[in-house]
């Protein structure tokens, strides 16, 4: 997942008594447990490195904040409501593929977490919030590059342009075009930056006519790719910067 809801009222409501440095650490542990789906690990120095815990002070705190709203369990360090939104957020992409998606809380307005970088605490549990349509959020991180088990919906034009699916994904053959034209990219991770970026542009500028097409110009136009084995401080970056690059483009062509 590369993105996921925060609630910053149900947040600050459960987190008062971090400091500064406690804060900071809960975030980088939540953006890990997001990124990768899947609880901390138990060796403590992979949870320092994570929580960039660079002297003994740093790790008193990333040891408070993982007693606070972390449970050891065989596999890791388990966040009770990430792992719900994880698993929701498996179960929509899962849905995405059939072709629709169960009404859910999300759709009726309900709020059950929290918004924005990931943290939401609920019955004690800290995590992310309501889950926004299939992220895979959200790569950086670990993908499946495996081709599609199931058809994803098919964008379909009546000569005037149609919005993007929150629940598209890449067919197999637009997966095929995105390795054989440019090897360097991660074909998950272009499909979710590709989905988010066109979910959330407004009006007309979110209608095309023909979203292979799209895709494919898409694909083409990527500056880089994320690199396998490349770490989630790396990965951020680079992820900043093309959110940068193509902010100035369109300034550009406003211009």
């Amino acid at each position: 997942m590369n993105y996921y809801r925060r609630y910053v009222g149900d947040y600050l409501k459960k987190t008062i008594r971090l400091t500064m440095a406690g804060h900071g650490a809960y975030g980088l542990m939540l953006d890990y447990y997001y990124a990768e789906e899947k609880p901390l690990p138990l060796d403590m120095d992979d949870v320092y490195t994570i929580a960039h815990a660079a002297n003994s002070e740093d790790r008193k705190v990333v040891e408070k904040v993982l007693s606070a709203y972390f449970k050891r369990r065989e596999d890791g360090f388990h966040n009770q409501r990430a792992d719900e939104e994880i698993a929701a957020a498996k179960q929509a992409r899962v849905n995405g593929r059939k072709g629709g998606r169960p009404i859910t809380g999300m759709e009726t307005g309900t709020q059950t977490g929290m918004e924005t970088g990931h943290i939401t605490e609920q019955g004690g549990e800290a995590g992310g919030g309501s889950v926004h349509p299939p992220t895979t959020n959200h790569q950086p991180p670990s993908f499946n590059l495996q081709e599609p088990t199931a058809k994803p919906p098919k964008v379909k034009s009546a000569g005037r342009g149609s919005r993007l699916p929150a629940a598209w994904e890449p067919d197999a053959e637009q997966v095929k075009f995105c390795r054989q034209e440019r090897p360097d990219l991660l074909p998950a991770a272009t499909a979710a930056r590709f989905r988010d970026y066109w979910i959330a542009q407004p009006g007309a500028k979110g209608v095309k006519l023909d979203w292979s097409a799209t895709w494919r110009n898409w694909v083409r136009n990527e500056k880089r790719g994320a690199i396998p084995g490349q770490s989630l401080a790396d990965r951020n970056r680079a992820a900043g910067e093309e959110a940068q690059r193509r902010f100035e483009e369109e300034q550009r062509e406003r211009r």
